[in-house]
């Protein structure tokens, strides 16, 4: 009896034994190791994605409404073409966020399987969710924010190298470095593009915008 209500549980997407929202947070921002060996029993993204926009909520609307009232750190102007969307730059930001979330994760997951990961999709996502806790919870604090963006990534890198079982070496390449220098290409390539249309004067400062936009989209 107890063994077929442990396939029962295990077969519905439940981790055994399951973790609170709260606990979850705990762990994963004292204990990451332990966490991740912990939720390797959750399966699909459900309860990831869940806890992702319970917590990509409460950031957006405190760091977007701080950038609209001017005390976030960022000025508004900086956002380029976001700071158009005034009192609705939260709720857009959160519903981006809800889109760019897998398809930052689907990039990550392309490089975990060339760097030889063992994990699917949903352990990259669920590496991804719960790895942004920190910035999700503390992220949004004027000028101290950029500091738990560095915590997260250290977590993210802990739960690809728990879920995907390799090395934290790998895992940077996986999640940061590689991803970097292609993003870095294509922003320059986008940059030399538009300098050949545009003006300098009307282009700006874009470096510093495309480092604000992508702080709300974590």
């Amino acid at each position: 009896m107890e063994e077929g209500y442990e396939s029962l549980y295990r077969k519905y997407g439940k981790s055994n034994p399951s973790l609170s929202f709260t606990e979850k947070v705990k762990k994963v921002m004292t204990s990451p190791t332990e966490f991740f060996e912990k939720i390797k029993g959750e399966e699909g993204i459900g309860e990831a994605f869940k806890y992702y926009i319970i917590f990509s909520l409460i950031y957006n609307l405190l760091f977007g409404t701080l950038t609209v009232f001017g005390l976030s750190g960022v000025p508004i102007e900086e956002m380029g073409p976001f700071a158009v969307l005034g009192i609705f730059l939260p709720i857009v930001s959160f519903i981006l966020s809800l889109f760019s979330v897998f398809i930052i994760t689907g990039i990550i997951h392309v490089f975990a399987m060339v760097f030889g990961g063992k994990g699917d999709y949903s352990a990259t996502f669920k590496a991804m969710a719960y790895g942004a806790t920190p910035s999700l919870l503390f992220g949004w604090l004027p000028f101290v924010g950029p500091i738990f963006s560095i915590y997260s990534l250290y977590l993210q890198l802990k739960g690809i190298s728990a879920l995907h079982q390799v090395s934290m070496g790998r895992a940077f390449l996986i999640i940061f470095l590689i991803p970097l220098i292609i993003v870095i290409i294509l922003f320059m390539l986008g940059f030399f593009f538009l300098s050949a249309i545009f003006t300098p004067s009307i282009l700006g400062a874009p470096t510093g915008q495309f480092i604000h936009v992508l702080r709300i989209f974590i």
